[in-house]
């Protein structure tokens, strides 16, 4: 190696220089390396050196570190010092456990709460094999047809992120990818592209490409994961700053998702949070969950979970003692309800006909609901939550009412959550109400059906996942919305219950109609 230097007309890396160039990779990259890379350091960086007309290894770590004012040349540095091997299908193993056990279990969860959206991350994609292996399996797997499967890839490396937008690849690059894959994904070049073949284009706007340093958080990368691929990239880093990617894998998973490492990496005294399956699989552990001493998962018992009374299981809505004890009155809608605390010691606020909460501290957020509907929204990043309880009496839809109706209560909310921190991209929601209660009181009972239908398609239209809902029915519903984790609790209520409240919507409809009765023309005053 220092012969090939030698060759270019460059002195030789001295020890002074390396630690310089080390240090300066290390803060800006968080690879680490020691002492036995002092010659790759020397190799790779030697064509910038002839590339700037620059003799010595000082000289340049000079010209990086004050004369490059963009910081052009600190990326290319960084670009000439990463490893990028990668290949199709490498570890099989981590597909074969998509294929045969978490696709499965995917397929199973939606079946009980409706929800069929994938999302997955591969965190150091290099020039794009793993994330199109991705997309491919993801592709062939049947039962995922019809789902909405949002793909990102990133890397450091500037330079590989675009080979692996372009999608072309040598032949011999893709001799591992089956050759039912290779006819359905691959298109063979052509004159001066023979001997290369081509993602298709089905298979590239599946993934979004990115350029990440994991070392530089917060990311830019938001919401929950399924998935995320983090492959022979921890190897370069040290124990503190694996420590802090994993941190923020966890932090970017749902509970129950997979973060995939390498074969030679390991996360054991790394993350408690993370529960290895086999190989270089693991499971992040759901709230709740325990280490034990001998390093195996067990559920922590709650008392809430013993004494909950006997209420149904809803699709993602959890249940909870403190419901069960809870009182049913309708007074419940008065504005000036007091609040409680639940059993971790936090506020409780009642929430009325028109009211809109939000908050960015962990505190209970409590509603009943007949006919109308309220909405939780969640980030699961930034743990910042909010609802809201409003009405759509029929004839009144279309009017510019306040936060009692459907549009005008959905912005405040979601403007609410915003102001407190959230990333609208991160943004999740749950939907309950619209109990058909109003029969008895005179009301049409079109009002359930389109307060059902407006929030589902008002979610849709702003892009926010409908993650878990309870509308429809007959009963109306207690619902507390706890705004860190997102948990929406929910109690159906007694038939007495049922009379008093679609009375007492009725009542409130009657009031806000009675205020779009204009006085007559004598008696306005124009000022």
């Amino acid at each position: 190696m220092p012969d090939v230097v030698a060759s270019m007309g460059l002195s030789a890396l001295t020890d002074p220089e390396f630690i310089c160039l080390r240090d300066l990779i290390l803060e800006h990259s968080g690879i680490t390396l020691g002492d036995s890379k002092k010659q790759l350091v020397a190799s790779r960086l030697a064509r910038r050196l002839r590339l700037h007309h620059l003799t010595t290894y000082g000289d340049y770590y000079a010209l990086v570190t004050q004369r490059d004012r963009n910081g052009e040349e600190l990326r290319e540095l960084i670009n000439a010092i990463t490893t990028n091997k990668t290949e199709y299908f490498r570890e099989p193993h981590h597909f074969e456990f998509l294929c045969q056990t978490y696709l499965p279990k995917c397929i199973e969860r939606a079946k009980a709460t409706g929800e069929r959206r994938l999302r997955v991350w591969s965190a150091g994609c290099s020039t794009g094999e793993e994330p199109y292996t991705l997309a491919m399996t993801l592709k062939s797997f049947a039962p995922l047809n019809g789902w909405d499967i949002e793909l990102i890839a990133t890397d450091l490396d500037t330079q590989v992120l675009a080979r692996a937008q372009a999608g072309i690849y040598a032949e011999e690059t893709i001799a591992p990818v089956p050759d039912e894959l290779r006819r359905r994904f691959f298109k063979r070049g052509k004159g001066d592209n023979a001997g290369k073949m081509r993602v298709n284009e089905e298979l590239r706007s599946m993934i979004a490409f990115r350029q990440l340093n994991l070392i530089q958080q917060p990311w830019a990368i938001h919401g929950l994961f399924d998935l995320i691929l983090c492959r022979n990239v921890m190897i370069y880093f040290n124990a503190d700053t694996q420590k802090a990617i994993v941190h923020g894998f966890g932090e970017r998973l749902r509970e129950d998702g997979y973060l995939f490492i390498g074969h030679s990496e390991t996360l054991h005294g790394v993350h408690q949070i993370f529960e290895a399956q086999r190989g270089t699989i693991y499971r992040r552990r759901r709230a709740g969950e325990v280490v034990t001493p001998g390093g195996s998962t067990v559920r922590s018992p709650s008392p809430a979970a013993a004494s909950a009374a006997n209420l149904p299981e809803q699709p993602g809505i959890a249940s909870r003692a403190t419901l069960a004890s809870a009182r049913s009155a309708p007074s419940l809608l008065r504005p000036n309800a007091p609040r409680r605390r639940d059993e971790r010691g936090l506020g409780r606020v009642n929430v009325i006909i028109g009211g809109v909460r939000a908050s960015g501290t962990p505190i209970e957020l409590r509603t009943v609901l007949g006919s109308c509907v309220c909405a939780c929204i969640h980030d699961p990043v930034a743990k910042i939550g909010g609802i809201n309880h409003f009405m759509l009496p029929d004839g009144l839809e279309d009017l510019a009412m306040p936060t009692r109706f459907g549009v005008n209560a959905m912005e405040v909310l979601i403007n609410s959550v915003l102001k407190l921190g959230a990333d609208r991209r991160s943004l999740q929601a749950k939907a309950f109400g619209a109990a058909h209660v109003l029969s008895d009181v005179g009301l049409s009972a079109a009002v359930p059906r389109k307060n059902a239908q407006f929030i589902k398609e008002f979610l849709k239209a702003e892009g926010i996942p409908l993650v878990s809902s309870r509308l429809g029915g007959s009963a109306p519903v207690e619902v507390v919305f706890v705004t860190d984790i997102g948990k929406a609790l929910v109690r159906p209520l007694g038939d007495a219950v049922a009379r008093d409240l679609a009375r007492e919507e009725s009542r409130h409809d009657l009031e806000i109609r009675k205020q779009l009765i204009l006085p007559q023309a004598g008696s306005v005053e124009l000022f």
